[in-house]
């Protein structure tokens, strides 16, 4: 489940680009950005599965594993979707909320209150979800049924990995 949401947006990400790589360099070009890309992708995806692995020992013996791995799953899920949402926050340049901006500033300590929204809200967003899972087996069996659907998509991804390391390879081998 870790590296489905990086790798979707790593290749919207590219398909935003490619159109003015191979207007600005050539085709070749454009297939190397999306082939670093994706290996990026994957050692992020890497990275971030250790974390998880390791944060879901604190996850209590209590539960079944299904439950304890659909549990994790969400909360990667969601974190992944925040921080797609945020980047893509910045990358459509929003004009800025003013009202909030305004209730803010009337706050003894604005930047404090914003953070403390921030994180209540994704917080609530993502501990309802997982309290459902642990607590509801319809729930964990409804999250486990999605993550089965797009494990079928994460082997496509892989090999696509494998296929972007070969690519990064025999770039650098040809620009060396």
């Amino acid at each position: 489940m870790v590296a489905f949401p990086i790798h979707a947006w790593a290749i919207v990400l590219y398909l935003n680009d490619i159109g003015w790589i191979v207007e600005r360099n050539n085709v070749w070009d454009a297939i190397g950005v999306g082939a670093y890309g994706l290996v990026i992708a994957f050692v992020e995806s890497i990275f971030i599965f250790l974390i998880a692995t390791a944060l879901g020992f604190l996850i209590a013996k209590y539960w079944d594993e299904d439950t304890r791995v659909n549990a994790m799953g969400t909360i990667i899920l969601i974190t992944s979707i925040w921080a797609i949402l945020n980047q893509l926050y910045f990358l459509a340049e929003p004009p800025r909320a003013e009202a909030l901006v305004h209730l803010l500033m009337k706050t003894a300590h604005p930047l404090r209150d914003l953070y403390l929204g921030a994180l209540a809200f994704g917080a609530l967003s993502t501990g309802l979800p997982v309290f459902a899972i642990l607590k509801f087996q319809k729930a964990s069996q409804l999250a486990g049924a999605l993550f089965e659907r797009l494990s079928w998509l994460t082997v496509f991804y892989f090999l696509l990995d494998v296929v972007s390391l070969g690519i990064v390879i025999a770039r650098n081998i040809q620009g060396a």
